[in-house]
């Protein structure tokens, strides 16, 4: 049975998934989402209330999702993969009325999908150029081309919250940032600076890109700055940004830990989580959701306070994040 720990929960929220703002900010209620896998049950996309009750799915019975989601800025439609006939496509279910509508189909494999900031589109993976590669199109589906050459294997896009850029990687190994408004491709990392896996995060301002390349974290700004900030002797995986830019949480290995900006020191948060994968800080930065490997999820209070353990009756979660409106 998979447990999902709830620390700290404060009835704060923004205006998507994922996407963090200061802790000043309120309403006044908000929703964790994620994907989930039960026995006997295709993967789909769960909804849980701030308190840990009402667990509900909300794509079809039907349908074997992939694990990766992405929320509207305004929270009210949702943007997900659906595996079928040996292909994919790209599919979105609405808050309103919960229809479920394919905006993407094509016999090659389209996957990944993440909204851009301004909700007027959004970027996809697709391999129908004979290799996987970035494409864009509008919210509905029209106007889809690529917007990134295919001369290497490319990781998922990863849209900034407030600019017209997106990141992706080659090989997961070479970072690059797409300025879709102007048409460039920048590249971030040197010959000398391999990237571990292809999940850089961007910090709410979208001005600052996290990343890890093996044993070391490091900061791009937009203005061209690169420069690493710590080095373990771990492995270091998949870092988020708080809400406020001041902090960056990551894994070492199997332990949470959380960077400082302004200190530069790192204290470790959780030890013993095995290889984990996503994470998510809650929009007033005082917990953070994260999925643990093959176990589920677990919210995290950054303070280290108590915690509550809620029964979600068999479902494994996997990629946590924050929703505003209520599914």
């Amino acid at each position: 049975m998979i447990r999902i720990i709830i620390i700290g929960l404060l009835a704060v929220a923004i205006g998507s998934c994922d996407h963090g703002v200061g802790p000043d900010s309120s309403m006044t209620s908000f929703q964790l989402l994620f994907s989930g896998s039960a026995p006997n049950v295709l993967p789909g996309i769960y909804a849980v209330e701030a308190g840990g009750t009402n667990i509900k799915r909300l794509t079809p019975d039907s349908m074997s999702l992939a694990p990766l989601f992405s929320c509207s800025p305004d929270g009210q439609s949702i943007l997900f993969t659906v595996y079928a006939n040996q292909s994919s496509d790209i599919w979105k279910i609405t808050r309103s009325n919960r229809t479920v509508t394919r905006v993407v189909a094509d016999a090659a494999m389209d996957d990944s999908p993440e909204w851009l900031y301004d909700g007027s589109g959004f970027v996809f993976r697709s391999n129908r150029s004979g290799r996987f590669s970035v494409w864009m199109c509008d919210a509905n589906g029209a106007n889809q081309r690529q917007v990134v050459p295919d001369s290497a294997y490319t990781s998922g896009p990863i849209p900034s919250p407030r600019r017209p850029l997106v990141a992706y990687t080659y090989s997961f190994q070479t970072l690059f940032v797409l300025d879709y408004e102007h048409n460039l491709q920048i590249r971030v990392t040197p010959d000398s600076v391999k990237m571990y896996s292809g999940f850089p995060a961007w910090s709410a301002g979208g001005d600052k890109l996290a990343f890890e390349a093996y044993h070391d974290l490091y900061i791009w700004e937009v203005t061209g700055s690169l420069r690493k900030y710590w080095t373990d002797n771990n492995y270091i995986y998949n870092p988020k940004w708080s809400p406020d830019a001041k902090q960056i949480a990551f894994y070492a290995l199997d332990t949470l830990r959380i960077f400082d900006l302004s200190s530069q020191l790192v204290h470790p948060l959780i030890p013993g989580m095995g290889p984990s994968g996503r994470s998510n800080w809650s929009p007033d930065g005082r917990s953070i959701a994260v999925e643990k490997y093959s176990t589920g999820i677990a919210i995290v209070a950054v303070d280290g306070g108590s915690t509550t353990e809620i029964s979600l009756g068999g479902i494994a979660g996997a990629n946590p994040q924050w929703i505003n409106a209520t599914w």
